[in-house]
């Protein structure tokens, strides 16, 4: 079977036994995963095989009853996620259950019978980072309840095009750019990624000056930004809250000021902020030592395909904003 394709199945109904076993083995389970699971599972029938998923079997010490639990490590809609298996007597060969850091059926909104599809965790991007639906598959991805997301440790959220539109003229701003390093470009900037343009800057000497520009134009953007529908939920959520984004950690400060919810934002990782730089894992990693929490329960939310790769890179979950649902009135 090709292991670039989901898998897919249905919610089913389960017996509600699994809690005592997952809580029971929770420790075991967060080293494996490197997530600390909800305590109870998600249940699935009609599932596609599972092969495509990466099987590990991990010990349970000191249980005569349990030899050990087969774990598959996958996503779903972007969140981690993983299928286990106990290794018990006569455990029914046709039953899958999911595991994940929250309980699935809140966040997404899920009922018996709903098609699912799970992918490899490290496939977050492609699934999840358009915000469109695929029609043409089973198993579309869930949109995700925007006010039920404090069920993770932690949200951490991008900043331009997640919580708020820069007033930013991005194409006056490529050509200044453009102008700057013309000498040494070997191709069309646009062909340059945002870090190798940093690296282009950086061996002509030019760094200090693409920084100032970036600065002054990202600042004077922020001070007049537009407000995104996932901005509403900032100081709603009843978990820590940080930013992890790519442009200045001032500008962000004052786009979150402008909109009072600066209070409400526990971290700031910008990329003036260490020398790492999105999509490096470590930037998203900053946020969370600073929040208190792990990478492996918290939800990172960015519009981009970097950002995607930023949350499968660092072990957090995903989500596109224009996939969290967000109710008013």
């Amino acid at each position: 079977m090709d292991p670039e394709l989901p898998v897919n199945g249905r919610i089913t109904g389960g017996e509600k036994r699994a809690s005592e076993f997952v809580a029971a083995t929770s420790d075991l389970l967060e080293d494996a995963l490197g997530f600390r699971p909800y305590p109870g599972t998600l249940n699935l029938n009609d599932v596609d095989s599972l092969d495509p998923l990466p099987s590990e079997t991990h010990p349970v010490p000191g249980d005569d009853h349990c030899a050990g639990i087969v774990a598959r490590s996958c996503r779903l809609g972007g969140m981690r996620a993983a299928v286990i298996r106990p290794l018990v007597p006569d455990y029914p060969e046709e039953k899958t259950e999911l595991v994940a850091p929250v309980r699935v059926r809140s966040l997404f909104g899920l009922e018996d019978g709903d098609a699912v599809r799970l992918t490899r965790p490290d496939r977050c991007a492609h699934a999840a980072a358009t915000g469109e639906r695929d029609a043409d598959r089973d198993g579309p991805e869930p949109d995700v309840d925007g006010r039920a997301v404090d069920a993770f440790d932690a949200v951490v959220f991008d900043l331009d095009n997640t919580l708020v539109t820069l007033d930013v003229n991005w194409s006056a701003v490529h050509r200044r750019v453009e102008s700057l390093l013309e000498p040494a470009l070997e191709k069309p900037l646009s062909a340059y990624d945002r870090l190798a343009v940093f690296e282009l800057a950086a061996k002509t000497g030019r760094e200090t000056v693409l920084e100032s520009l970036l600065r002054e134009a990202e600042l004077a953007g922020a001070r007049t930004a537009t407000a995104l529908p996932a901005l509403a939920v900032v100081d709603e959520l009843a978990c820590p809250v940080g930013v992890c984004t790519a442009n200045a950690e001032r500008a962000a400060e004052i786009a979150l000021e402008r909109f009072d919810v600066r209070d409400d934002v526990g971290a700031i990782v910008g990329r003036d902020t260490i020398p790492e730089h999105k999509p490096h894992p470590r930037t998203l990693e900053t946020v969370a030592e600073s929040l208190g929490v792990e990478c492996g329960n918290v939800l990172y939310v960015g519009d981009e395909e970097v950002d995607a790769t930023l949350a499968v890179d660092a072990g957090a979950s995903y989500v596109h904003p224009d996939r969290l649902r967000i109710e008013t009135g």
